[in-house]
This record gives C-alpha cells, sequence and structure tokens, in this order.
C-alpha cells in the first residue's frame, strides 16, 4: 500500500469498522494491568489485580489474563473498545465468551516509572 493509501486509511476509517478494532487490540496486546473492575448496575467490583491483556493465539479474541486463569475473553470484531480520557486504562465492552454474558470491565494501566 502506498502512502496516500495510508494516510486516507488513518483519516477515513471507522472506529466500527473491524479493521480499527483489530488495530485497537493490536496496540492493548501484552499490556500490563494494574487492575480491573466491572460495572455494574449497582456499582463498580474489582474482579483482578495484576494481570495482562493478549490477543489469543488464533487472531480473532481480546482475552484479559489474572495468573494462569482468563477473566474475560471476547471476540474483537464484536467488542468495544476506548480508552480512559485520563490515558490509565480502557473500557472494554461486549460479549464475554468465558461467562456467556455481556460484560462492561475497566482495565487500569500499570505503569513502570
Amino acid at each position: 500500500m502506498n502512502i496516500f493509501g495510508k494516510i486516507k486509511q488513518k483519516l477515513f476509517c471507522s472506529p466500527d469498522t473491524s479493521y480499527s478494532r483489530r488495530l485497537a487490540a493490536q496496540k492493548l496486546n501484552n499490556t500490563h494491568i494494574r487492575y480491573a473492575v466491572e460495572r455494574q448496575d449497582d456499582g463498580e467490583k474489582v474482579i483482578m489485580r495484576d494481570g495482562h491483556l493478549n490477543i489469543a493465539p488464533n487472531g480473532s479474541e481480546l482475552c484479559l489474563v489474572c495468573g494462569v486463569s482468563c477473566i474475560f475473553r471476547a471476540d474483537i470484531d464484536n467488542l468495544s473498545m476506548g480508552e480512559l480520557l485520563s490515558h490509565d486504562g480502557v473500557i472494554l465492552e461486549g460479549f464475554d465468551l468465558e461467562s456467556q454474558r455481556d460484560r462492561k470491565i475497566v482495565a487500569y494501566f500499570k505503569y513502570y516509572r
């Protein structure tokens, strides 16, 4: 792809396309997570501490992992991802393949200083 094609893709790429979701997932791959909370109707609940976000080996799923257990696993093409305004974390919203229900997870990044 030439340089003009790349510029066109960046300028006119909708955030709801499969391509843009896969790019966002690539940026989150191997990200260390300080802790994650699940947003529910009655508030937030801490669901994990000290984990990481990974793309599954098949390349189609994003997994939130704590130790050896997968806390949240969703298909990238059906996952809504948005960075927090503070740039301290990301909101993941979609159908969880582990618990078989829709979930809204806020994962806060771990920073090494």
